[in-house]
């Protein structure tokens, strides 16, 4: 992965958030305000928010 790739994992995602991809290829629009509103299309899941604090009871010890 190039540092900037590794550098954004590390950032707080903006509203909307443009999330570089692989180089020379678009990045990957992303929106977790989208969640909340009832007249987006649902993701079936994919489009999951939370924190790591949210997400470290499903991870297995490191």
């Amino acid at each position: 992965m190039g540092d900037s790739i590794l550098l954004r994992a590390c950032l707080q995602m903006r509203e909307p958030d443009l999330v570089p991809f692989l180089p020379g290829l678009p990045g990957i629009l992303m929106d977790p305000s989208r969640a909340f509103d009832a007249q987006a299309f649902p993701s079936c899941g994919a489009g999951m928010i939370g924190s790591a604090f949210d997400l470290s009871p499903f991870s297995p010890p490191v």
